[in-house]
């Protein structure tokens, strides 16, 4: 589990954070995907970032910060290739509502947050402008807390252009890695 605290821009008022729990997708079932984004998590490669894009069927966070200044070189320099080197995707954990999927082709480091049932398109065949449109986006976890959360981020004022990016970013103001019970009861 993994836990993304968001930080409000000032013109969305109080309060100023919010917190969105997130269940990652089985080690046996994603083990690249899973491994590539909690070894960002764990060296705090996300901390700063922001959420830069309302789509409407997807919230998506991006190497940036809430001013729009790169913070990409923070991912360059990570034991990890630039993107993750495959889209590795399983039926088992497809894009469904309130999933968590990398963004692009190759993918990452962006990612976002499923607002609606995505299946149809990020899951094989739904991107149609790559190169082997049989792939898919990698699916990797799924929000189990702070609905409420994304409600609100929904809400933020998007640009009035295709991309829909958001009027303010929403900032990460951290990503940490949650130990479940069992794991702390057999430490």
């Amino acid at each position: 589990k993994a836990e993304i605290t968001v930080r409000f821009p000032e013109s969305m008022g109080e309060p100023a954070l919010g917190a969105i729990e997130i269940e990652l997708a089985p080690f046996e079932v994603m083990p690249y995907v899973v491994y590539h984004w909690l070894t960002q998590v764990e060296h705090g490669a996300w901390d700063g970032c922001a959420f830069i894009r309302n789509a409407g069927h997807v919230l998506q966070a991006s190497s940036q910060d809430m001013n729009g200044k790169s913070l990409r070189s923070r991912f360059l320099k990570l034991p990890l290739t630039k993107n993750i080197g495959f889209q590795e995707y399983t039926d088992d954990f497809p894009h469904a509502k309130y999933t968590l999927g990398i963004a692009g082709r190759p993918g990452g480091p962006d990612f976002y947050i499923n607002l609606v049932d995505n299946k149809r398109n990020h899951g094989p065949g739904g991107q149609k402008s790559y190169d082997i449109v049989e792939e898919a986006d990698s699916c990797f976890a799924k929000v189990i807390d702070g609905f409420d959360v994304i409600k609100r981020m929904k809400t933020a004022p998007t640009k009035k252009n295709a991309f829909r990016g958001l009027v303010d970013n929403i900032g990460i103001e951290s990503i940490r890695i949650k130990q479940s019970k069992q794991e702390t009861v057999s430490n």
